[in-house]
């Protein structure tokens, strides 16, 4: 593939110009950048991965965690996806009894029943 075309098609992809005239130039290009980066550097090598590995093994599974916490590191930034590795706190029951240990956030019902849900996915998942 020609550079020019891979850049026209990598930019057709990745921008949004509905949300794109409503913010900052700088801003737009930004965001831009960064999802760019993320899919090249995360997301494409992930499924990657999981194609090697489901063409070798058929009961093969791939999640995709996009629940935005209401706490943590990043609760306060304004982002439309979650962080990679924001599933942790929930996988291991934070925001079920983490005042317990030294996690001091309030984490409200919703995001335990969510923590719960996360935690039986996981054990069953676990369990196959």
């Amino acid at each position: 593939m020609k550079p020019d075309l891979a850049l026209a098609e990598t930019l057709r992809e990745y921008t949004d110009w509905r949300h794109s005239l409503s913010k900052n130039m700088a801003e737009v290009c930004r965001d831009v950048l960064l999802d760019i980066l993320s899919d090249a550097r995360v997301a494409a090598p992930l499924v990657q991965m999981a194609d090697y590995h489901s063409a070798v093994n058929p009961k093969s599974y791939f999640y995709v965690f996009t629940h935005r916490s209401m706490f943590g590191d990043y609760s306060d930034a304004k982002r439309e996806k979650s962080i990679n590795g924001e599933e942790l706190p929930y996988v291991f029951g934070v925001p079920v009894d983490g005042s317990r240990f030294h996690f001091h956030q309030a984490y409200n019902m919703t995001e335990k029943l969510f923590s719960e849900a996360v935690m039986t996915f996981w054990t069953n998942f676990a369990h196959t």
